[in-house]
């Protein structure tokens, strides 16, 4: 049996936190490992563990789908690459995300995906510096990011590239005289499956093709109507960059 198709899902404990009612606390009592997620992170697990409960996919005559190499090779990065994006366009949100890239944080992440700070870490590093620097708004987005057209969440997963070398791909399908960008082949294929439904333009779309005034950042957030009272910001800064407080700044682009 390829041991690659083995998809098994242990219980997993689900409780409400004491602290924030919107919050639930998931983990494993044997080997305390917990996490807090949102409600909506709650109910994925439910629907994964309802839907996919199996010890093995052969066990129930099933054929792993097309995507599953894909699918197995972004499990150790695509999340982190997605909580960097959020975080970086943390501006273009209603909630308070935090970096957690401490110095405990990031030898939990060094152990538990061990490519890591190979992908992420210099570039954490150069926001730490500028934070610690008094240099927040070397932090802010000037730009936006591309955005899926399936599932319109950034396009920032990064790929191992042949020579070892990272970088986020473009995944292009050219339809009906029009170039479209997708995270993943996933979304790829369920756009082309579903094409004329899930035809909708993205946010940047209508950034680009000038239905959105001004042409920017500012524009872009009062087009959505995030105010600077509710637009999302990280929301203790110092709980993550202190350890790095006396650290000597010498990654490029970082404040001096």
């Amino acid at each position: 049996m390829n041991s690659a198709s083995r998809v098994t899902f242990r219980p997993l404990v689900i409780r409400e936190s004491d602290d924030d009612p919107e919050v639930f606390v998931v983990g494993r009592t044997e080997t305390g490992e917990f996490a807090e997620l949102p409600e909506i992170g709650v109910r994925a697990l439910r629907l994964l563990g309802a839907g996919l409960a199996v010890e093995t996919v052969e066990d129930y005559g099933l054929r792993k789908p097309w995507f599953w190499d894909e699918f197995m090779r972004g499990l150790d990065t695509w999340h982190h690459s997605l909580h960097m994006g959020l975080w970086w366009w943390r501006p273009t949100l209603w909630w308070k995300p935090k970096a957690g890239v401490s110095k405990e944080e990031r030898e939990w992440l060094r152990e538990k995906y061990p490519n890591w700070e190979t992908v992420y870490g210099d570039k954490w590093d150069v926001i730490i510096d500028n934070i610690n620097a008094n240099n927040v708004e070397a932090t802010l987005p000037e730009t936006l990011p591309w955005l899926c057209s399936t599932c319109h969440l950034p396009a920032c997963n990064a790929t191992q590239s042949r020579n070892g070398t990272w970088r986020v791909r473009d995944v292009q399908l050219e339809y009906d005289g029009r170039m479209y960008h997708f995270c993943t082949n996933g979304c790829r294929q369920i756009f082309w499956k579903d094409r004329d439904n899930v035809n909708h333009e993205t946010v940047i779309d209508r950034f680009l093709a000038g239905q959105i005034q001004p042409m920017d950042v500012g524009g872009i957030l009062g087009y959505m109507g995030l105010t600077p009272d509710v637009m999302g910001d990280d929301p203790d800064y110092e709980a993550w960059t202190r350890d790095y407080a006396d650290r000597v700044a010498v990654r490029p682009g970082a404040a001096s």
